[in-house]
């Protein structure tokens, strides 16, 4: 009888330690239940995938956001005739009607008025497309700006007059 209960109660303890270990195994944690990601963001184990526009932990910061202000720039402008290189003009860029648009003032020290200003879209966080335009001077204007590390920018741009090449520019810029 001694071992009759001696195997019913290591069977009865052994059923409780495999449905423990089922228990546990099926009840796991999802990794996105205490995430929240911001801005259309979704997560995925336990990471957020952020739209365009949007980075951080938890997509909670604009990307553009690193773009705007006032920068000091200088052109090295090799194919202009003649070559030139300007220094000490301010760029401006400020926020655009979306979370991926921006426009871009005074680029190649073309016009401060702001109705000249360049449309860009964020095409990654880390880069804007400027998409081409001709602006109160009759040359069109059209390029990318890069960021490159905190409050520093490059760009490249082109510049035509009548569809033909009259720039083509590489720009460093500084923030104010």
């Amino acid at each position: 009888m001694k071992k009759v209960r001696t195997i019913l109660l290591t069977g009865v303890l052994t059923m409780g330690v495999f449905s423990t270990v089922i228990y546990s195994s099926c009840s796991k944690k999802d990794k996105c239940d205490d995430i929240e990601c911001k801005n259309g963001g979704s997560c995925n184990d336990g990471v957020c995938k952020c739209p365009l526009g949007y980075e951080g932990v938890n997509c909670e910061t604009a990307s553009k956001s690193k773009f705007l202000g006032s920068f000091n720039a200088k052109d090295n402008c090799p194919v202009a005739n003649p070559a030139r290189a300007y220094t000490d003009y301010s760029i401006t860029i400020t926020s655009g009607a979306t979370a991926t648009e921006v426009y871009v003032i005074n680029l190649g020290d073309a016009s401060p008025n702001p109705s000249d200003a360049l449309t860009g879209t964020l095409v990654s966080k880390n880069q804007i497309e400027i998409a081409p335009k001709t602006l109160s001077n009759n040359l069109t204007y059209s390029g990318t700006i890069t960021y490159t590390t905190a409050g520093k920018l490059s760009a490249s741009f082109q510049v035509k007059d009548n569809g033909t090449i009259v720039e083509a520019c590489t720009t460093t810029m500084t923030k104010q």
